[in-house]
């Protein structure tokens, strides 16, 4: 009986450890994303000069 608990454990601390790693990569990879979209878009209103527009 004792061997089955370490498993579960073992199993449950991987399917845990598992779902906060993804979950820390996804919200990394969003931050990341946003950022990359901010500087994108400060990019393009640096560029958008009176003289660009009027084209």
């Amino acid at each position: 009986m004792t061997i089955y608990y370490i498993l579960l454990s073992a199993i449950l601390g991987t399917y845990v450890f598992l779902g906060l790693y993804l979950n820390y990569m996804t919200i990394r990879d969003d931050i990341r994303r946003e950022k990359e979209r901010k500087a994108e878009k400060k990019r393009q209103d640096n560029n958008s000069t009176p003289l660009h527009r009027s084209r």
